[in-house]
């Protein structure tokens, strides 16, 4: 077995681009490892790619957005998804909402929306019919409203790389009761800010709530505890 010094492999980081190419990884790899002559065939355990990732491309931050309808559009499902009411954002007349059963986003609507389904451009769509009946949201979100209520302060939040399949790293936020968050989704659900409200159940499994500004509501699903994590579909 080779070990790394990943003392080296922060300070050989720091020199770095934000985002560094496989190539430029695997330089640093190398001049990483103690005994730096004749390693042959190289052979790491996935905690220690875990750790490598980690030094050399630590979490970007973005700057706060607003939390609007481009915000809950975000959360819609994928094209190839059969499920085409959740392509859409819907509106029932209170609020605009959106979910790809992972995750889900709420916004409160204008007085006099017209409830419907709403197109990426914020256009009602003429034939709701068509789409289908949109889940019953309201069941996930007032059932997240019984968890203890905490306040996260995003950058004291670890982030750790959970597995690597195909080329890919995964990376999940771990949230004080030991939840573990899609660092992608929880990144698009914060959208940015600083601080936020999580309501958190003392079971890592169960569904997260996070209150944001402009009366936002974010759910998300936790990822599996194993080494290349699915995500959930429970929202």
């Amino acid at each position: 077995m080779t070990y790394l010094n990943f003392d080296r492999v922060r300070l050989e980081a720091a020199t770095l681009p934000s985002t560094p190419t496989l190539a430029t990884a695997a330089t640093i790899l190398r001049a990483a490892i103690c005994n730096a002559e004749g390693f042959g065939e190289l052979t790491f355990e996935s905690k220690d790619l875990a750790k490598l990732y980690a030094a050399l491309n630590p979490p970007r931050r973005v700057k706060p957005g607003a939390f609007g309808f481009d915000w809950v559009h975000r959360a819609i499902a994928k094209k190839d998804d059969s499920r085409e009411c959740l392509k859409q954002v819907y509106c029932d007349g209170m609020n605009f909402v959106a979910t790809d059963g992972h995750r889900l986003h709420l916004i409160p609507c204008p007085p006099g929306t017209t409830s419907g389904y709403y197109d990426r451009s914020g256009a009602l769509l003429p034939d709701p019919t068509s789409i289908g009946p949109f889940p019953d949201y309201m069941r996930i979100v007032s059932r997240t409203e019984r968890h203890p209520k905490c306040v996260l302060n995003i950058a004291e939040l670890p982030i750790e790389c959970s597995g690597y399949l195909n080329h890919t790293f995964y990376d999940v936020y771990v949230l004080p009761n030991g939840a573990l968050v899609n660092d992608i989704y929880f990144g698009q659900a914060i959208h940015g800010a600083k601080t936020v409200v999580a309501y958190l159940s003392q079971d890592a499994e169960e569904t997260i709530r996070l209150e944001l500004p402009d009366q936002a509501v974010a759910i998300i699903a936790p990822s599996f505890r194993k080494q290349d994590p699915e995500v959930k579909d429970n929202v």
